[in-house]
């Protein structure tokens, strides 16, 4: 009742009274996929601190949440580091991510697929958490044409909307925003 719309409730997997994902048992890659997951789905993503910079204890086999302690060093070039701050400038540029509806594209226990929609703005992520995976066709919500991924490099053709024969490595993520020519005036407004 109090929020009519889902992309304004907060979303997190690790905060101050939970252990931190490495701590569990996660690597650094299942982390990067939490990560990617969390900031182009629905929602507010909310990273708790350290996060980015990979601070987990293992102590009492990861009973220990170590969610308080100082941080020693802060790193920049750590490669979760740069995850956020590209995702982030995805967030920031692509309306659809911001606000946009969410649609189940594919999902098995190792592989899912979605797109994100507002106006003419899209967006789609694959997540492969398994071994090496091949999707024979899979609807992006994309237009035609070449798409480039964010975090790889990776360029897809789309046709018809959808992508035929994807490859997706073992752990991979893609994340491929489209925005469109913004129409006239640069605000959105939504009442509720």
């Amino acid at each position: 009742g109090k929020y009519r719309c889902a992309t304004e409730l907060v979303t997190f997997f690790e905060n101050h009274d939970m252990p931190r994902l490495q701590s569990l048992g996660a690597n650094e890659n299942m982390l990067r996929l939490a990560l990617t997951l969390i900031l182009t789905c629905r929602g507010i993503p909310c990273l708790y601190y350290g996060v980015e910079q990979c601070l987990h204890d293992d102590t009492n086999g990861g009973n220990d949440p170590y969610n308080r302690p100082m941080m020693s060093s802060w790193d920049p070039s750590a490669p979760l580091y740069q995850l956020v701050q590209r995702l982030a400038r995805v967030r920031k540029g692509n309306i659809a991510v911001q606000f946009g509806s969410t649609w189940t594209r594919h999902l098995t226990p190792e592989v899912y697929c979605f797109s994100r929609q507002f106006r003419d703005a899209r967006c789609f992520v694959a997540l492969n958490r398994g071994g090496y995976t091949l999707l024979e066709r899979v609807l992006t919500d994309l237009p035609d044409g070449n798409h480039t991924c964010v975090l790889t490099g990776r360029t897809l053709t789309v046709r018809e909307g959808h992508v035929s024969g994807l490859e997706l490595g073992a752990g991979e993520a893609l994340v491929l925003p489209y925005d469109a020519a913004p129409s006239r005036g640069e605000a959105v407004v939504t009442f509720q």
